[in-house]
């Protein structure tokens, strides 16, 4: 399924943010359209600035995830290559362990990562191009996903003739694929803390896109 490939690509938490971001930048020209802060000829002109404002920013965060990936590789083979002998390097490396999955580990445990990492090899060139491969297939699932968003709320604004119930209708269905990507974030949790989950996710976009169309975000 090309969502779950999407997903294995960025990681979910990555997914999450960048559905969260098409579904409000949609959601907030469907809410400026709807309180009639402003006005379109036809659905078609809705659609293509929806579909340009998700792309704009898809194409965002693309181009910085990737550039980001890049600079920190090459901050980490820069760093590697330094004496490992000397003062404060162990200390240096255990900082690169923050935010990381060490953070749960114990002490003890995080101090032999610190070890494997001082004692490591640095990849070889090739894999290092490798890696970025990977690094950029990762940023186009970000832009992908971004602009993926924007299709049950295009669906909903050709397919229903009266624009009133079209606009009414892309929010719903925003609203409803919000909430279920919410609930999906931590599969594991118990059923009520998917709710939660659901229910928050979905209030935050609503109320990120009431603020941004009203303020002009």
């Amino acid at each position: 399924m090309l969502g779950h490939r999407l997903v294995e690509r960025t990681g979910p938490e990555l997914a999450v943010q960048e559905v969260l971001y098409g579904f409000v930048m949609a959601l907030t020209f469907i809410i400026a359209a709807r309180a009639g802060i402003f006005t379109y000829d036809t659905p078609w002109n809705l659609v293509m600035m929806i579909l340009a404002m998700n792309f704009v920013w898809g194409a965002i965060d693309m181009i910085i995830f990737y550039r980001i990936d890049v600079s920190t590789q090459r901050r980490y083979t820069r760093i590697l290559k330094e004496d490992r002998r000397a003062d404060g390097y162990r200390e240096k490396i255990d900082g690169e362990l923050d935010n990381t999955i060490f953070d749960v580990l114990t002490e003890d445990d995080r101090q032999k990562g610190v070890d494997v990492v001082i004692d490591g090899t640095i990849e070889s060139e090739r894999d290092i191009w490798s890696d970025r491969k990977r690094m950029f297939q990762s940023s186009a699932a970000c832009f992908i996903i971004t602009v993926a968003t924007a299709i049950p709320v295009i669906a909903a604004l050709l397919l229903i003739d009266d624009q009133t119930a079209a606009l009414d209708a892309a929010a719903v269905l925003a609203s409803v694929s919000l909430f279920f990507v919410g609930c999906n974030i931590d599969r594991e949790a118990s059923k009520g803390i998917r709710l939660a989950e659901g229910l928050s996710i979905m209030a935050l976009a609503l109320m990120l896109s009431l603020f941004a169309a009203y303020f002009g975000g």
